[in-house]
């Protein structure tokens, strides 16, 4: 028993000595920060902002700013010291730019100092970027067309913002089987697409267009559409598809009937 007492004893008294100090009373420096995260609400994008945080040194020693890192997508600057007496504060700028952002945003940016309670902290800028114009779709399809059909099809380029769209001019690959228009509905603008399959190309069964819509004043200043078609085969198969499931080495028979769409 005596010597399983002494085996138990000394992991003890090894977790005992690796307790840390603990931290030694004093005077020390404490960064004290008005507001850990600021939120800019919606912007649209392409916008540029800024915000300033206050900090503070709630502490009874001198207090150093040490290093500023921000993430990516936004810059800061200290306004004012970097060395700060006790209750003397001093401002951090953080500007934002939302150029090629959409949806929420969400920004870090880490302030070290030399607090040695809390030596970093993150401060969070957060957003929420808009485009100007919206489309309601960025791909229309036309499939299984036939030399008879003629098939149409609208987008709508919605405002995000209070101000009407104008489409100032409309850039279309050469092809005589498309027509594009344009009407204003509220403050949003819609495309109307018109298909005409009996002028598609004859050698082609698939392919698509591209349209450009140049829109005054609105970040983005141009709206792309894809306009993707595919011609019905002239004889197709049935089933279209079959699935089989058998081990390696066997034959297995299938039937299928090729039939023509014209009759």
């Amino acid at each position: 028993m005596r010597t399983a007492l002494l085996a138990f004893s000394v992991p003890a008294l090894c977790l005992a000595q690796a307790q840390p100090e603990p931290p030694q009373a004093g005077p020390h420096p404490k960064a004290a920060v008005d507001s850990l995260a600021h939120d800019f609400g919606q912007l649209v994008m392409g916008e540029k902002v800024t915000h300033r945080f206050k900090v503070t040194n709630a502490g009874d020693a001198p207090l150093k700013i040490l290093d500023v890192k921000p993430g990516c997508g936004c810059t800061t600057t200290v306004v004012g010291k970097v060395s700060l007496a006790p209750g003397e504060s001093t401002e951090l700028e953080a500007a934002f730019n939302s150029e090629g952002f959409r949806g929420p945003v969400s920004k870090n940016i880490e302030l070290v100092t030399d607090d040695p309670e809390h030596p970093s902290q993150t401060l969070t800028l957060k957003a929420f970027s808009v485009a100007e114009v919206t489309p309601s779709t960025e791909e229309v399809v036309f499939q299984g067309l036939t030399a008879k059909d003629r098939r149409k099809a609208s987008v709508r380029l919605k405002s995000e913002t209070r101000d009407t769209l104008v489409v100032t001019s409309v850039d279309l690959s050469e092809s005589n089987w498309l027509g594009v228009a344009t009407r204003t509905v509220g403050r949003d603008i819609v495309v109307d697409l018109d298909m005409v399959a009996k002028n598609l190309p004859k050698e082609d069964g698939a392919g698509f267009d591209t349209i450009v819509l140049h829109v005054q004043n609105p970040r983005p200043s141009a709206v792309y559409l894809r306009v993707r078609w595919e011609k019905a085969l002239p004889v197709v198969a049935d089933p279209g598809r079959v699935s089989l499931d058998e081990p390696a080495g066997h034959d297995i028979p299938c039937l299928f009937f090729a039939k023509s769409r014209n009759g």
